[in-house]
């Protein structure tokens, strides 16, 4: 059942159709994450912003006097775009960044910044050198450190989203299969866990011993399954209008409601079916990294000593007890007495 809701039902012909589409997917979310790769690594260290800004500020004081209010104008500028964008929680390209840096390393090299310098501290003078001291202020405190994080931000999200809806190497005709093929492969990349086959096992430790994970492993199933009979429905009923329409229909009116709306509402419970898979999903995956010793305790195996043991000890256990293949040992851990 399970392989028929990730679509194995699909015939060849149709699979081959569907899945260009879901490679194209893939390949778009592995474009988007190199990308922002690159432009993470290329943005300048905000400890070398800071020293780098220091200098050009020195030379500017030994200046004690504002002489080129546009170059802070045009620093003040692109200061207000990247802190819109940085309020809006948008990533800083290197390129935006470089150009405010630029633009203020020339303002504070032909300016004064520093109000304690100036030969004259009044008038417009004093009031320019508090603006592009701001501007300096605002860059290495704000500016600059948060254009990295941000970065790594997105970039850990569009990884996190990319393990959570495609596997390493297998690829699906639809959707729903590829986050059902990434959830094994969660599994299995990390822990060397075979999913299909020792989660009717999780399910009857974590039953025994965490009542509350058990409960949420429940309610997200019952909504996956409620989605997909919603669904089920749905197709069969617009699939029998569309019959009946064919034999006896003769309204015009009824015809484009079947048509619009029948399809229209296929696809919103196919999204909502796709959804309450990945909440599944989440919960299976946060089921297995807190419950899996717990198992093991259980099964009177090992546990594992680090993460490179693990591994071995479930497929070991997978190969004796799931493939019967008796050569393989293993080694239990006899309960003390």
């Amino acid at each position: 059942m399970a392989t028929d809701r990730e679509g194995g039902w699909i015939g060849g012909v149709a699979a081959r159709f569907l899945v260009p589409f879901e490679a194209a997917r893939r390949e778009r979310l592995g474009d988007k994450y190199q990308e922002l790769l690159s432009r993470t690594a290329i943005l300048q260290d905000p400890d070398e912003v800071v020293r780098r800004l220091r200098r050009e500020r020195a030379v500017g004081a030994r200046l004690r006097r504002v002489l080129d209010v546009k170059a802070i104008d045009r620093a003040e500028k692109l200061a207000n775009e990247l802190k819109t964008r940085r309020w809006l929680n948008r990533q800083i390209d290197a390129k935006e960044l470089d150009a405010l840096l630029e633009a203020l390393s020339l303002a504070l090299r032909s300016n004064c910044a520093n109000v304690a310098d100036l030969w004259d501290d009044a008038g417009n003078d004093r009031k320019n050198a508090e603006r592009l001291s701001l501007i300096h202020l605002q860059t290495v405190d704000d500016l600059a450190p948060y254009a990295p994080d941000i970065g790594e931000q997105l970039k850990f999200r569009e990884k996190m989203r990319l393990s959570r809806e495609f596997a390493q190497i297998q690829l699906a005709p639809t959707k729903l299969g590829n986050s059902a093929a990434a959830l094994r492969d969660y599994c299995e990349s990390r822990y060397g866990i075979a999913f299909e086959a020792f989660w009717p096992r999780f399910l009857l430790i974590i039953a025994a011993k965490n009542a509350n994970v058990s409960d949420a492993i429940v309610a997200a199933k019952i909504q996956l399954d409620f989605s997909i009979l919603c669904l089920t429905l749905t197709v069969a009923s617009l699939a029998s209008w569309i019959g009946v329409l064919w034999f006896s229909g003769r309204s015009l009116w009824t015809a484009a409601v079947i048509f619009i709306v029948g399809p229209a509402l296929a696809w919103v419970w196919l999204s909502i079916v796709q959804s309450s898979y990945a909440a599944f999903a989440e919960v299976a995956r946060s089921a297995v990294d807190l419950n899996r010793f717990d198992l093991l305790d259980s099964l009177h195996l090992p546990l594992p000593q680090g993460s490179e043991d693990e591994a071995g000890i479930w497929q070991k256990f997978a190969e004796l007890a799931l493939l019967d293949e008796k050569t393989t040992p293993v080694t239990y851990r006899n309960p003390v007495k």
